[in-house]
């Protein structure tokens, strides 16, 4: 699993499209996600919200 400093882990994405009337895709925009990779164990353990 990649992974960055700090205990997280992201994926990069990007969103691509066509000016109006072109063939062309190019990309419009991109954006980041990042989430934690620590795992809470008390709730891996059925101990979490019901």
């Amino acid at each position: 699993m990649p992974h960055e400093p700090g205990g997280t882990s992201s994926i990069t994405v990007t969103h691509y499209g066509a000016q109006l009337n072109s063939p062309d895709y190019a990309p419009l925009d991109t954006f980041t996600m990042r989430k934690s990779i620590r795992r809470d164990h008390t709730w891996h353990r059925g101990g979490g919200a019901r």
